[in-house]
């Protein structure tokens, strides 16, 4: 046995901490649920015994499924319950239609259990992965709550949005990692085949002083030629170091804070791990989950140690007693327009439908996260090309003099001449002497700019419409937010729809405006959004940009952007 630690609360708000012995967490957990006691925290000082480390390794060691195939696990149970089916014969009508060996093995483990009396919640916790604390959470709601079908329904559409939601950034880093690849063998071959190839003639030369771009590129292409076993054992060995280095808590933290400070890179993650929260703390807190329960299964889901640490801290300070909305705030970590919804979902007792709903936003600021980073890395990349093309023009340089200009060579700067031989004209010695080879040759420079021209000509059109993109995407982001905000201002003021003398600056006025600055009002193209009562694409107002041009209507970027109409591009 083990002796585990706990911080636990009870149904009236009550935080207790004591100790208590068990074979291992989970069993620690249920007791605590037996007392009435939600788990809050949950430390082992002890070791389990040997019979429980083998139930661990067991669980650890059995067959188990993909995401995606779980998502449809949970959704075929729950229809089978919908159309009437007790629960032990709707897992064995999925168990009939099953189509792998792994996913009978689970079926078959989860058919024992509840005939032997388990509930589902607590059978799919003994079997392990691929139940998770979330999962298993939703199935104990379902339990308690005796909504089994609409909760697993609930489940499903969750799992399904998570698995949609990591299709789409695996999506989305395909090209540019491709596009990196490719960089990075370019960049191998040019410098350690092609370059000393090309510069062996020069370098073997008296009295040409390379250029410095160059002179380190040979040494690199000389250091990969000699040395490119070690750097392959080094390379190896930063990797192994980078992982062992990662696994500390402290310096996970650091580099998940790091993280979110990249520009765009930073966004994205935080935007993904936001939708995530909403959803997934949306669901919960509508199958009838404890707020706190709730808290500690969404953290498990952010995968951002940063974004965990302010989840804790959350959780820490709604346990005093303080609401959901001011800790978030404080956490520096959640934008303005999540701690709004929470804070008026809070004071309605509509927090659940609140937070789904606003999930459904947060995921098109997520979509349009993705495409401004999926079209910002290929124009960089080919930059980046461009430069390395230009770095590693070889070429020589004027000596430390540093006068690229051809000066008349007197009678003293030429060695004596031998007798017996007859002088040499000027122009024979110059064609001749190494030391008058400097510059660049027309050839050269004719090359040079024209590998420059056709990168510019493959940037300039992508970064060009890729700029245009970016504001129309924004533009439509804004929108978005402002009609969200235009919303919970109707909800405080109890209206159904704005009135006719409604202005968007209202939202900039009281105590606690419902805008930062009066900036978030001004579209990409310097153009005030308008906001159009009765609207003509939304039922109660439409908020609009009028392109680039600021006037209604218009083609390309001068068309008009209106909230819940995604732009054409």
């Amino acid at each position: 046995m083990a002796t585990f630690r706990y911080q636990a609360i009870d149904s009236g708000g009550t935080v207790s901490t004591g100790s208590l012995d068990a074979p291992d967490r989970m069993v620690a957990v249920k007791m605590l649920e037996q007392r009435g006691l939600v788990a809050l925290a949950i430390d082992g000082d002890g070791v389990a015994t040997a019979a429980a480390g083998v139930a661990a390794r067991r669980r650890n060691s059995r067959p188990t499924i993909s995401r995606a195939e779980t998502a449809t696990l949970v959704r075929e149970i729950a229809t089978a319950i919908e159309a009437g089916l007790p629960l032990l014969q709707a897992l064995r009508t999925v168990r009939r239609q099953a189509g792998n060996r792994k996913l009978e093995t689970i079926l078959d483990f989860l058919m024992e259990r509840v005939e032997a009396g388990q509930p589902l919640a607590r059978a799919a916790q003994e079997y392990g992965p691929p139940f998770d604390d979330l999962i298993v959470g939703m199935f104990r709601a379902a339990d308690a709550t005796g909504r089994t079908s609409e909760v697993l329904h609930q489940l499903a559409d969750l799992l399904d949005r998570a698995v949609e939601l990591r299709r789409e950034v695996v999506a989305a880093t395909v090209y540019p990692m491709i596009v990196a690849g490719l960089i990075a063998v370019s960049t191998a071959v040019l410098v350690t085949f092609l370059l000393p190839r090309l510069m062996a003639p020069i370098a073997g030369q008296s009295g040409i002083e390379l250029p410095w771009p160059t002179v380190v590129l040979l040494g690199v292409a000389d250091l990969l030629g000699s040395w490119w076993w070690a750097i392959a054992a080094a390379a190896v060995g930063l990797v192994a170091l980078w992982r062992w280095w990662i696994r500390d808590a402290g310096n996970r933290l650091i580099f998940d804070r790091f993280v979110l400070r990249v520009p765009i890179l930073g966004r994205l993650v935080r935007d993904i791990a936001v939708a995530r929260f909403t959803r997934t703390l949306g669901t919960l807190a509508s199958a009838g989950i404890p707020i706190l329960s709730a808290l500690r299964i969404v953290r498990d889901t952010l995968g951002n140690a940063a974004l965990i640490r302010a989840i804790d801290e959350v959780q820490d300070k709604v346990t005093t007693g303080q609401s959901l909305a001011d800790p978030l705030e404080r956490s520096g970590h959640f934008p303005p327009l999540l701690i709004q919804i929470v804070n008026i979902g809070e004071r309605s007792g509509r927090l659940e439908s609140m937070l789904l709903h606003a999930a459904v936003a947060f995921d098109r600021q997520v979509d349009s996260s993705l495409k401004i980073f999926t079209k910002a890395l290929p124009p960089l990349l080919l930059v980046v090309m461009a430069s390395l093309a230009a770095g590693d023009h070889p070429s020589a340089s004027p000596d430390a003099g540093g006068d690229r200009r051809l000066t008349k060579t007197s009678s003293r700067d030429l060695p004596p001449r031998p007798s017996g031989i007859p002088p040499m004209s000027n122009r024979s010695h110059r064609s001749r002497d190494p030391r008058r080879q400097r510059g660049f040759s027309l050839i050269e420079v004719i090359v040079a700019v024209t590998i420059i021209a056709i990168l510019a000509a493959l940037v300039a059109p992508r970064l060009t419409r890729f700029l245009g993109q970016a504001k129309e995407k924004k533009a439509y982001a804004d929108t978005q937010s402002l009609a969200q905000q235009v919303k919970l201002y109707m909800t405080e003021q109890g209206l159904s729809r704005p009135s006719d003398d409604f202005e968007l600056d209202m939202l900039l006025e009281g105590d606690d405006p419902y805008l930062d600055n009066a900036d978030q009002l001004i579209d990409p193209w310097g153009n005030r959004y308008v906001i159009v009562i009765p609207g003509e694409v939304n039922v109660d107002f439409d908020i609009v940009s009028y392109g680039s041009d600021g006037e209604r209507g218009g083609e390309g970027d001068a068309a008009d952007i209106v909230h819940g109409l995604r732009p054409d591009s």
